[in-house]
């Protein structure tokens, strides 16, 4: 079979798994770039798969859900009843939740509540947010937003109090480099990766997988913080270190093959193919897998061939990417300490580079100084 043939046949399967299963329930618009919840986009055969989400149990979620008490209130309202959590201003929403900024008078220190959209109502959508809560509560990690409590607030939606975490997204920050080539700011973005990908290995050694690293999920201040958030896709490894998906969730721009594939079972592999097409935007200023709507993405996401970088993409990092995101889980590095080490040997040879130069510069210097004048 020719290559050309191969990924022919690769494009005409992956064509018949979306032309007509395919149902979005979103706008196309912005959709390839932005998180899809479950339920916005329905592959018929992905939705016969059992959850593997066994941690807390559902009778578990739900006795906590009947003895949360109230912690929050609205604005200035007076009431002695509620602690004193007082929510304050709104930060931001996606598919299912939105954050607000509050603060926590008793310690004077602002934090932020998560709580559901008004819409999103009922104990399955209630869970599926404590379930994040409980999950994120076992990753204690630098680069992981810690949650501090659970409980509701006055119009009786669960809530999550969480860290309250300034800077802006990643997203925001290549955006603002885009063409800046330069060693030293790539070697910058580098560091923030290693960061986002260490804080992945950290959650893989507790047998969770996040489902939807990207750019935009990263947050990065001006103290040099970094944090991997939105956790709400999160799920738990089963201890044959796989789980199988209730349906397609994540970003379609960036998603690997599996996240797509009928009865297919993700990985800790699967997070370093997110990974690896994160560090394909940081390189290239574009997500992994472009196209004008969501199928079209998808489509590519599923083939997944590799990328034929331009020259001026270090060719270490690209056959780094190329070999984080291939289309087979089994020629991806096999953990993402692995994926983390190769981009460290990058920068430690590209330190030694720098050292050398300025070496060579410092001796030209003094031989300049040095010389006779006569």
């Amino acid at each position: 079979m020719t290559q050309q043939q191969g990924e022919t046949d690769r494009e005409s399967s992956s064509s018949k798994v979306l032309d007509d299963r395919t149902t979005l329930s979103l706008p196309l618009e912005g959709a390839p770039t932005e998180t899809i919840k479950p339920d916005a986009l329905r592959l018929a055969s992905l939705y016969d798969s059992p959850t593997s989400l066994h941690f807390p149990t559902s009778d578990e979620l739900a006795h906590t859900l009947q003895n949360l008490r109230v912690l929050a209130k609205e604005g200035d309202e007076h009431n002695d009843d509620i602690p004193d959590i007082r929510i304050t201003d709104f930060i931001g929403a996606g598919g299912m939740g939105q954050v607000h900024g509050a603060v926590q008078t008793s310690l004077q220190r602002e934090i932020a509540i998560k709580r559901l959209n008004p819409d999103r109502k009922g104990d399955h959508a209630e869970k599926g947010m404590l379930r994040e809560a409980f999950l994120l509560g076992r990753l204690e990690h630098p680069a992981i937003p810690p949650v501090h409590l659970i409980g509701r607030d006055q119009e009786g939606r669960s809530v999550i109090v969480m860290k309250k975490i300034g800077g802006r997204p990643w997203s925001e920050h290549l955006t603002d480099v885009n063409g800046d080539s330069s060693r030293r700011q790539l070697i910058s973005q580098l560091h923030i990766f290693i960061t986002v990908g260490n804080a992945a290995a950290f959650a893989h050694s507790r047998g969770i997988i996040h489902r939807d690293i990207k750019p935009a999920n990263v947050m990065v201040d001006d103290f040099g913080e970094v944090y991997l958030i939105d956790w709400g896709l999160a799920m738990e490894l089963e201890k044959d270190g796989t789980c199988d998906p209730l349906g397609y969730a994540g970003t379609p721009a960036y998603s690997a093959p599996e996240m797509i594939t009928p009865n297919a079972s993700l990985s800790a592999r699967t997070d370093i193919y997110l990974l690896g097409a994160m560090l394909h935007e940081v390189l290239t200023g574009q997500p992994r897998h472009l196209g004008d709507t969501v199928p079209d993405v998808l489509e590519r996401a599923m083939v997944s061939e590799p990328c034929e970088y331009d020259p001026e993409v270090p060719p270490t990092l690209a056959s780094i990417c190329n070999r984080a995101t291939a289309a087979d889980p089994e020629e991806r590095f096999s953990d993402a300490q692995g994926l983390i080490d190769e981009v460290e040997q990058y920068i430690t040879f590209m330190d030694a580079i720098d050292e050398a130069e300025e070496g060579r510069l410092m001796l030209d210097q003094l031989r300049i100084m040095t010389s006779d004048p006569t």
